[in-house]
């Protein structure tokens, strides 16, 4: 497997084409080792900025592309995958950042390519139970790790953006949904009315990741250990349990097909129960295991329910009907998770 999802590798989309010629007569005067010619593939399954395999004479690389106003965005991507490459942290380490929009249509960066091995469905299939326990042992270390970092250490003080307070994103959450409701979902009015008054206490702000799933790490291909964690768009400085929550919400997704572990018996497959997971984080960067877990994860999945309303109402207004009522099931079931988590505090 590729540093992304290699069965998602395709031919580049039209809207997404760039010139190869100029980006390889560029590599060729910047890019010290360079040998072209190149030729480009694109990751699918990419996130946020469009990202692409470029495969030369030399080596391949990842090429990460700036979408539209997303400029500083990637720069910041760039100067914080290079700072933890720099200090022995798995990412995929950053060669060349290109603000000149001019070379390829758009700023981009350019980082190295690992192979390992990457899943979408956090199950783990194909695994037996003992690597599938392994694995999530490395990625509890991996998310401690981070949160250990100091921001001043790696160079990066007042280089990033203060993650927004957990009332002000429940007050945007709401108000999109808001705008994008066409029903009423009983569990998220009732989540609406009670989170502003249970919110967890703030932390000292570490620096996060800010989109922690599964299929956003590289895995080694004997090892149990984490190669590279992907797409740093979201980086900044915030709360250490907002990234491991996002983990955590997938113990309670009970939809098929999205990913969830909701059900999964921790002895015949390995995984390790959500408090278990969240124990091992705690105990490897030495915190007690906070109170309020469950309201950190109660406020992730009524994020997910936010953004699956979003979809369905998108789906809808498309003519889309399947993928409505899809969607529309999912923002329930998110929602109903949720509440259940805090329901009688």
């Amino acid at each position: 497997m590729t540093g992304l999802h290699v069965e998602d590798l395709i031919a580049v989309k039209p809207a997404d084409r760039f010139d190869e010629a100029a980006l390889d007569r560029y590599l060729a005067r910047t890019l010290d080792g360079y040998r072209g010619p190149l030729s480009a593939r694109q990751f699918k399954s990419a996130k946020g900025a469009p990202s692409y395999l470029l495969h030369t004479a030399g080596r391949d690389y990842v090429l990460r592309r700036a979408a539209n106003g997303g400029a500083a965005r990637l720069a910041r991507e760039f100067e914080v995958t290079a700072a933890l490459a720099a200090r022995g942290f798995p990412v995929l380490a950053a060669l060349h950042h290109c603000p000149d929009a001019a070379v390829i249509g758009a700023p981009f960066m350019l980082s190295d390519h690992r192979r390992g091995r990457a899943w979408r469905d956090p199950r783990l299939p194909g695994l037996d139970p003992k690597e599938r326990g392994r694995l999530y042992e490395a990625i509890a270390a991996l998310l401690a790790d981070l949160h250990r970092l100091a921001p001043g250490d790696l160079g990066l003080d007042g280089r990033l953006p203060a993650e927004t307070p957990y009332a002000a994103r429940v007050a945007t959450w709401v108000r999109t949904y808001r705008d994008q409701a066409d029903e009423e979902i009983g569990p998220i009015e009732r989540l609406i009315a009670w989170l502003p008054d249970h919110l967890p206490a703030a932390e000292a702000p570490c620096l996060t990741h800010g989109d922690c799933r599964i299929d956003n790490m590289l895995f080694d291909i004997h090892e149990p250990r984490v190669v590279a964690l992907q797409g740093w768009d979201q980086v900044g400085l915030g709360q250490p349990l907002s990234d491991v929550a996002r983990l955590g919400a997938l113990y309670h997704i009970t939809v098929p097909g999205f990913g969830g572990l909701e059900g999964l018996d921790p002895i015949a497959s390995g995984i390790p129960g959500e408090r278990d997971f969240l124990a091992r984080y705690c105990e490897r960067l030495g915190r007690a295991v906070p109170d309020d877990w469950h309201v950190h994860v109660a406020i992730d999945l009524f994020r997910l329910a936010v953004v699956a309303q979003g979809v369905k109402r998108r789906a809808a207004s498309a003519g889309q009907a399947q993928a409505a009522r899809q969607y529309g099931v999912l923002a329930r079931a998110y929602a109903g998770q949720a509440w259940h988590l805090v329901e009688g505090e």
